[in-house]
């Protein structure tokens, strides 16, 4: 019985957190936007998003494969993660820490960082039309092993058996 009150509780805690974030990032979206409009339209989409989900996993009885889920989320994350090991690299050559110039290639014809569908990557995963050599080599020096090892050689992860 207590096990029971305690799971709502962490559930509670854990969803009331997330809504604080939530609020605390969308505040200065606000006010450096003036309107904001669209940051409002965005935080109610996904609110109501999060609810259908929510809805057809607990009340329709949606089943979910967790291995794929977690295998699919994961993998996004570690996208998420290259992109800010790139960011870094790049803040680090702004503040002078080392020399961070020239292009690697520039796809600002193709897809700015700037237009729609740039903003979004740039927003998720740290896209940049032009990055430098060097943001490009920490992304894949990041990227390459850790996706390496979390999706195609996941039997590196486990512990071996012990024989009895």
């Amino acid at each position: 019985r207590n096990s029971t009150r305690a799971l709502v509780a962490l559930a509670f805690l854990a969803v009331i957190r997330e809504g604080v974030e939530t609020v605390l990032f969308l505040i200065p979206i606000l006010s450096f936007n003036g309107t904001g409009i669209d940051v409002v339209f965005g935080g109610i989409l996904g609110l109501v998003i999060a609810m259908a989900a929510g809805w057809a996993i607990f009340a329709a009885g949606v089943r979910i494969n967790l291995r794929r889920f977690f295998t699919v989320t994961g993998t996004i994350l570690i996208f998420v993660a290259a992109g800010l090991v790139a960011f870094a690299v790049a803040e680090f050559g702004e503040a002078g820490l080392f020399s961070n110039t020239g292009a690697a290639f520039d796809l600002n014809r193709v897809l700015p960082d700037n237009g729609a569908i740039g903003s979004v990557l740039r927003g998720l995963f740290g896209y940049r039309s032009a990055p430098t050599p060097l943001e490009l080599i920490a992304y894949l020096a990041y990227l390459i092993p850790v996706l390496f090892l979390f999706v195609i050689d996941r039997p590196l992860l486990r512990k071996p058996a012990i024989a009895a």
